[in-house]
């Protein structure tokens, strides 16, 4: 699924990079049990891919960020789109991750699917992490309104780790009352988890696409 979302990225321009946190797949190193080392590996991508496009005269534009258990870090240079944008991408556990990184330029957006909801993240992370740190928090509307551009949350009315829709429904509302007009949510009643249904992984590319164009 992440590299079908990928695609649409790179398609429509965007620099993108995939890569692996430290101790996963051909990365070395090793996690610390927390989301703190994910959190450092995830700002160090960002910084090496703005150092690229400086390095290399290009403009800051659109980025890409996917959490990848197979991929080496790779970066590709593509036409340029509006400048001064930074968008994220994850699927699951690298949405929660992708979630305490907090904006590094104005106008910077996010794309989380299928996010992780207490419990489960709080078992993913050893409960190390506070909620107050995401980027969906009341604490992070309030401080970051004015470096956010958008975000998208997609989840799927079948996910089997948010227990039941009614979880994310609830969540997602109270996240809409601190954001307001910058999130968009969308509940995909055919999709699970792991997007495996053909039909509802095809709503949620439309779905991305769509975000793409209006920021």
């Amino acid at each position: 699924m992440i590299d079908l979302i990928g695609d649409v990225f790179a398609d429509a321009g965007y620099l993108t990079a995939a890569f692996n946190c430290r101790g996963a797949g051909k990365s070395g190193g090793h996690g610390n049990a927390s989301a703190q080392t994910e959190v450092e590996d995830y700002e160090s991508v960002l910084a090496r891919i703005m150092s690229y496009a400086e390095t290399n005269n290009l403009p800051i534009s659109n980025l890409y960020i996917c959490v990848s258990s197979l991929r080496d870090l790779d970066l590709t240079t593509r036409d340029t789109v509006p400048p001064l944008v930074v968008l994220r991408l994850t699927l699951a556990h690298g949405s929660f991750i992708a979630s305490l990184v907090p904006p590094p330029i104005p106008q910077t957006s996010y794309i989380l699917v299928s996010p992780l909801l207490t419990p489960i993240s709080n078992f993913t992370t050893f409960f190390t992490c506070s909620s107050e740190k995401s980027i969906l928090s009341k604490h992070s509307a309030q401080a970051y309104a004015t470096s956010m551009k958008r975000i998208l949350a997609v989840y799927g009315g079948g996910d089997i780790f948010a227990f039941t829709t009614g979880r994310y429904r609830r969540y997602f509302n109270n996240v809409k009352e601190h954001w307001g007009e910058q999130i968009r949510v969308v509940q995909i009643e055919s999709g699970g988890h792991f997007w495996l249904d053909a039909r509802s992984k095809s709503i949620l590319l439309e779905e991305v696409k769509d975000f793409i164009q209006s920021v």
